[in-house]
């Protein structure tokens, strides 16, 4: 007997086909041969010399590397094939320790920081960290570890009163298939006089057109 499955990698909500080329090469007529995969068995009778193939759907109950056992089972025989296959979870990334002030100036300089960690067996891929509003953008090819991420930020930048704040991250398993989790937080830019209230008016203008330009 001998098997192989059509995929070596898998992920959780997926499922691999696993093919099974069994022979009988004694002298005696196999019948009632049980062929099973864990509790999912098919029955059949081999004469001397016939083959036969036996097709199973694999669908996994856990993220691992796995070694799949085949048997095949009779009052006269006894056989068993092995496959590997590794199965992997979903990728899952979660962010914490998110530091920030809840006030500034307009002059101040400031610190955003927070910690992305991997929850996942295996590593997410493509992932991109994006801060909304602002255009603060990385891409990482995965994320193999957790990472912490700490950016300079200036009040000039905010707007009067308080700014909303989005940490998105977007990032796909081996198949392209994408996932976001995020995480909001508000900042508020106070103490404002009439000087600062016009050049923030003039900044915002001008970031609505560069938009038009990029859009």
């Amino acid at each position: 007997m001998n098997c192989k499955s059509d995929k070596t990698e898998i992920y959780e909500y997926e499922s691999a086909i696993i093919g099974c080329n069994i022979k009988n090469i004694g002298n005696v007529y196999l019948d009632n041969l049980n062929i099973c995969l864990e509790e999912d068995c098919k029955k059949t009778n081999l004469g001397i010399t016939q083959e036969e193939r036996i097709i199973f759907n694999f669908k996994p109950k856990k993220a691992a590397a796995q070694e799949i056992t085949i048997k095949a089972k009779n009052k006269d025989v006894s056989k068993n094939s092995f496959v590997e296959i590794t199965v992997r979870d979903k990728p899952s990334i979660n962010i914490s320790d998110l530091i920030f002030p809840q006030e500034v100036r307009y002059k101040d300089t400031y610190e955003i920081s927070f910690l992305l960690s991997k929850k996942s067996k295996f590593p997410p891929h493509n992932v991109t960290i994006k801060i909304e509003p602002v255009n603060k953008e990385w891409v990482l090819n995965q994320l193999n570890e957790n990472r912490k991420f700490v950016l300079k930020m200036y009040g000039k930048e905010l707007n009067v009163g308080n700014n909303n704040f989005n940490i998105l991250i977007i990032y796909s398993d081996k198949n392209g298939k994408e996932y976001k989790t995020n995480t909001e937080f508000t900042v508020k830019l106070a103490d404002v006089n009439i000087f600062q209230r016009i050049l923030i008016f003039f900044n915002n203008i001008g970031r609505k057109i560069i938009g038009v330009f990029r859009g």
